[in-house]
């Protein structure tokens, strides 16, 4: 082994851009297969960015325009505390309304004496989120 291949040993990073080019004494990289490669890896990079960002997209807008969202952005607005949004869910649970959003615009669902036996020993927190709510 003569010193120049030590050296080229040493620091590969110099040895392989004398071999791209030109230089050097092994097999030589063509530089347009090379390219043509990073173009395929660019392509598939930018193809799977792509996907992700409409699938995230998507997934906003389905999680956004639902009851569900709704209903989560009302709890948001209100500034219930996560006790307060687990009551509420129980409560469309128990009385099963069309639209769960709806325990935010009709009093009824919320009020105390309107209360199933399941949730009975909740009836303080309850008077307090129906008096939040609803004044």
């Amino acid at each position: 082994m003569t010193f120049v291949e030590v050296l080229q040993l040493a620091n590969p990073v110099q040895h392989v851009f004398g071999q791209v080019r030109g230089g050097g004494y092994s097999q030589q990289v063509d530089v347009g297969s090379m390219l043509l490669w990073l173009g395929i890896a660019a392509v598939a990079t930018a193809a799977v960015s792509v996907a992700v960002f409409f699938s995230h997209r998507a997934a906003l807008r389905r999680r956004l325009n639902s009851h569900s969202g709704l209903f989560d952005g009302l709890c948001r607005v209100h500034n219930l505390t996560r006790g307060q949004r687990v009551l509420l869910r129980q409560i469309v649970q128990v009385h099963t309304p069309t639209y769960p959003c709806q325990v935010f615009t009709e009093p009824i669902w919320t009020h105390p004496q309107s209360l199933p036996a399941a949730l009975r020993g909740k009836a303080a927190d309850l008077g307090k989120l129906h008096k939040k709510l609803f004044g």
